[in-house]
C-alpha cells in the first residue's frame, strides 16, 4: 500500500512544511523515501509523518513516497494532509491566510482568535484520502464519506 505526495505548477517557494496523519490502529509506516528532492527535516511517529522542505521548484516534483503496512483491516481508513505552511522567497505565507490580517502565521493567528485557512481559489488540497473498495478493487480516493 503506497502513497506518493507530489506537486505541480507550484509557485517557487523558500519553505514548505506539512504532516500526514493516519489511523495507526489500521496502518503502520513500513518505509518512506524522498522523492525528486530531499526534505530538510522529517519525523515519523505513531500516527503521523511530517516534513519540511527549504525550497521547491515550480515543476512537477515528487516529494515523498510512503509505504504502509496493514495492521488490521484498512478498508475506509482515512489519511489526511494537515499543518500546511508555505512561505515565499520574501518570507510571506502563500496560499493560506488569517481572517485577521494582522497575523501572518497559523500559530499567532489561531492563538489570537483568528481562523487560518486555505485560499481555495489559489490552491486545491484534498483534505482526506481513504483506501476503499471501488468497482471491485481497492483504490486511493477522496470520496471517503460516501
Amino acid at each position: 500500500l503506497n502513497l506518493t505526495i507530489s506537486i505541480d505548477n507550484f509557485d517557487t517557494t523558500s519553505y514548505l512544511s506539512f504532516a500526514i496523519y493516519f489511523d495507526n490502529n489500521s496502518l503502520n509506516i513500513e518505509n518512506y523515501s524522498g522523492g525528486d528532492i530531499s526534505p530538510t527535516f522529517i519525523i515519523s511517529e505513531d500516527s503521523l509523518i511530517a516534513m519540511i522542505f527549504d525550497s521547491l521548484p515550480n515543476s512537477y516534483t515528487e516529494l515523498i513516497n510512503i509505504q504502509f503496512a496493514e495492521i488490521s483491516n484498512y478498508e475506509n481508513t482515512m489519511i489526511y494532509l494537515s499543518d500546511i505552511m508555505i512561505i515565499d522567497s520574501n518570507g510571506n505565507p502563500i496560499y493560506y491566510s488569517c481572517s485577521d490580517t494582522t497575523y501572518t502565521n497559523s500559530y499567532s493567528c489561531i492563538q489570537n482568535g483568528g481562523s487560518w485557512s486555505i485560499n481555495s481559489d489559489e490552491l486545491f488540497v484534498e483534505d482526506y484520502l481513504c483506501y476503499k473498495l471501488v468497482d471491485g478493487q481497492f483504490i486511493w480516493t477522496n470520496s471517503c464519506f460516501n
